[in-house]
């Protein structure tokens, strides 16, 4: 599976197919529509709450409540400032993900 050209030299990452947005802090995906002038996301078909540091998605579970998200389905943690996710292998311990289809780097505060 090719990597997605995560940009672990950022704070944010660089994906073509996703279209994030290396130069801001957060995420800025065309397909997505992640407003990365927040240090949420702003996506109508998602409902990610801008105002919050999270996102706050009934379908995914999202807890704005917390620092993070919380996704049942995804198994996210919303004790940690990062995500834990069995399905995708993310690492609560660091402020980024571990993912290893998706190359995420937890060395890094981006992904």
């Amino acid at each position: 599976m090719e990597r997605p050209l995560c940009d672990v030299e950022t704070t944010g990452c660089d994906r073509e197919a996703f279209g994030w947005d290396v130069e801001a802090p957060g995420c800025y995906g065309e397909a997505f529509g992640w407003d990365v002038k927040t240090t949420g996301c702003d996506r109508e078909a998602f409902m990610c709450d801008v105002e919050t540091t999270g996102c706050d998605r009934e379908a995914f579970g999202w807890d704005v409540e917390a620092a993070g998200c919380y996704g049942d389905a995804f198994g996210w943690d919303v004790e940690t400032t990062g995500f834990d996710g069995e399905v995708f292998g993310w690492d609560v311990e660091t402020t980024g993900c571990d993912r290893e289809v998706f190359g995420w780097d937890v060395e890094t505060t981006g992904h």
